[in-house]
């Protein structure tokens, strides 16, 4: 993948300044697809050309959120990157971010334990298997970072890489934390912790943990939790650093 595409970094600090004025609905198609126990998911669906070798990636929102309250302005900077997105309202989301989610609204925004959240990851990959597209990069954020841990862990052969931000490590997530499934992994994981975490017990372990293994986990100054960290309209200052480690991930992906 690494000569597949041309980082444009005035693009994305461009887009940057330029997707805070983006409605949310603006982050792609709505496409809906079935989970394993029949629950309709919905996702947002942007195609940035109509060849068969584009990266995709799919991007899993925090607790309490929507694909379109937390992608609406890293989206398009991955879109104009080279990059495919679908954003998908996961179970365990809500309206916290400002945009509802409408997988949970046809639940009638239950609460669902995180950790049963995990077959909506599992569909949203193979809905994007079967569109027969380039390679598949898993993005999650909180609860849905570490379960996209465990998504790679048991689909390697399907995807190519992970960036997990603030991957959740307290007390919900006990049924399915990431530390059982780390010596699973086949392909690279690079998570994000913003400072203000690193204090945190469980996060301290959490850390160790990644590192012990040779698993990248950066802090990020200034940062705030989720993908988040990566938005100046998040955190209030330019998240340039950060970004450019994203984009340098992606860039070394074989």
């Amino acid at each position: 993948m690494k000569n597949r595409f041309v980082l444009r970094f005035t693009a994305w600090v461009f887009l940057s300044f330029c997707a805070v004025g983006l409605k949310a609905q603006d982050i792609g198609e709505v496409v809906n697809f079935d989970s394993s126990d029949g629950t309709i998911i919905t996702g947002y669906w942007q195609q940035v050309n109509a060849g068969h070798e584009t990266p995709t990636i799919i991007l899993f929102h925090m607790g309490g959120a929507s694909a379109r309250g937390e992608y609406a302005e890293i989206a398009p900077i991955l879109n104009a990157e080279g990059f495919n997105t679908l954003a998908v309202d996961l179970r365990g989301g809500g309206d916290r971010l400002g945009a509802p989610n409408q997988t949970m609204q046809r639940l009638g925004n239950v609460d669902i334990p995180y950790c049963d959240t995990y077959p909506d990851l599992e569909a949203s990959l193979d809905w994007v298997k079967n569109k027969n597209l380039g390679a598949v990069i898993v993005w999650g954020s909180s609860y849905s970072a570490t379960l996209g841990i465990q998504l790679i862990a048991k689909n390697g052969d399907d995807v190519v890489a992970a960036l997990a931000f603030s991957p959740a490590s307290g007390g919900p997530m006990a049924a399915c934390r990431p530390d059982a499934f780390l010596d699973q992994l086949t392909v690279p994981l690079l998570t994000f912790r913003p400072s203000i975490e690193m204090e945190y017990g469980s996060v301290i372990e959490q850390a160790k943990l990644f590192r012990a293994k040779r698993l990248p986990y950066i802090e990020v100054k200034d940062g705030v939790h989720g993908s988040r960290m990566l938005l100046k309209s998040s955190t209030g200052v330019e998240m340039d650093t950060a970004w450019g480690r994203v984009f340098a991930f992606l860039q070394a992906i074989q």
